[in-house]
């Protein structure tokens, strides 16, 4: 499917006849069962294992972990934003990609003081090639 700056300027001008129209809602289910950590995730019509690395307690490396998939949403939500603006203001894009990572502590309330673990720094890094005209 082709993104084109007619179809996006389309929907934000159906806004002004119907405001839920940019109103979405989306949501994920899972299940945890067995003996180890792998869970099964269904997103809409997709479906996934979310698991941990083998040397990871439980962990089977039967799909990727939360966190690399949290990273993916991140940079795939930049890209595609990168990609509506262009498309938008005509500027001519060949691709965007983006590395991100994040650097966590395991160690939750004995390191930090909290009972979850925390992210210290998450680092978007976005590469956009344009085509000439």
């Amino acid at each position: 499917m082709t993104t084109t700056k007619d179809a996006i300027m389309g929907l934000i001008g159906a806004r002004t006849e119907d405001e839920s129209c940019l109103t979405f809602t989306y949501g994920s289910e899972s299940k945890l069962d067995g003996e180890g950590v792998a869970t099964k995730v269904k997103l809409g019509e997709f479906a996934l294992t979310v698991d941990e690395p083998a040397n990871f307690p439980g962990g089977s490396n039967a799909g990727p972990n939360p966190l690399d998939l949290m990273c993916a949403s991140l940079g795939t939500c930049q890209e595609i934003t990168y990609k509506l603006y262009a498309t938008v203001m005509d500027i001519p894009l060949n691709s965007v990609s983006a590395k991100v990572s994040g650097d966590i502590n395991l160690s939750g309330k004995q390191a930090r003081k909290t009972s979850f673990p925390l992210f210290i720094v998450v680092v978007i890094l976005p590469s956009l090639e344009q085509r000439s005209h």
